[in-house]
Formats: C-alpha cells, structure tokens, sequence
C-alpha cells in the first residue's frame, strides 16, 4: 500500500510541475534550472544579468586557476570551480566561469 501512496503522491506533483510549464509558457529545462538553483541556494535569483557575461576573477583567483592547470593539465573546469569553494577562494556568488 505504501508504494501505491508515494506514487499517486509523486504523479500529483508531477502534475502540479506540468501545471506550472503550462502558465508560464517555459520549458522543463527552465524550471529544472530554477528548481535545482533553489535546492542549493535557497533562492531563485539569477547568478548574474545577461548570462553570457564572463565574471571578473580578481588576481588570487586567476593565480590559483593557473597552478591548478599546471598541476593537473587535463583538468575538468568543474573541478577547478570545486576546488575554488573548497580551498574558500570563492563563493558561489563570485565563482567564475572558468574555460
């Protein structure tokens, strides 16, 4: 019984999410966006206006992103973003882009 229960519980909500695309003519794409920004950040602002704008990376940063490629040549531009967070270079909100 407990599984037929969650499962009308999750098709409800699915329901509710189809609902929401529907009145504000977005994609899934969109809202998975703004929903996944939201379960990490607790907010649903935009990180930056006009998305395609790279972000300034002050000189430490720059510094660290340099030995890190050195280091590790073939490393993943996630990863140097984790690393960013871990060492406490950054935070979410002045992480830049890194290419």
């Amino acid at each position: 019984m407990k599984f037929h229960d969650d499962y009308k519980v999750k098709m409800s909500i699915e329901k509710r999410v189809e609902l929401v695309f529907f009145h504000i003519a977005v994609s899934n794409g969109c809202v998975s966006k703004i929903l996944k920004r939201y379960n990490q950040t607790g907010s649903v602002k935009p990180r930056v206006v006009g998305g395609s704008k790279p972000r300034v990376a002050t000189p430490n940063v720059v510094t660290k992103i340099v030995q890190y490629k050195r280091a590790t040549p073939l490393i993943f531009a996630w990863e140097i973003r984790d690393r960013l967070l871990e060492e406490c270079i950054c935070t979410e909100d002045n992480l830049p882009s890194v290419i």
